[in-house]
């Protein structure tokens, strides 16, 4: 028997996570509230592995794609921790 799970959707492994059920690194904003309801430990206080993240659309002559590409760039600075 394999000890390997499918979790098929981050909110689900959360989930795992938090009833015990699996171990693992979450993303900052996943693993605040856990950490916050003491149903999370972190394992090295003060430490962070910061992912680059991309954005990739095609070239196309859109205003709604323009409109979607500025908003997520706007709020992607604001919601996620920034180090550069």
């Amino acid at each position: 028997p394999s000890n390997r799970f499918y979790i098929p959707s981050t909110e689900q492994f959360v989930e795992f996570v938090r009833h015990g059920i699996a171990y693992g690194a979450l993303p900052e904003h996943q693993s605040k509230t856990l950490l916050a309801e003491r149903d999370a430990i972190r394992l090295c206080e003060g430490s962070f592995l910061d992912v680059d993240l991309y954005f990739h659309a095609w070239n196309i002559n859109s205003d709604m794609l323009s409109l979607f590409s500025s908003h997520l760039l706007s709020n992607a600075k604001t919601a996620l921790r920034q180090n550069k």
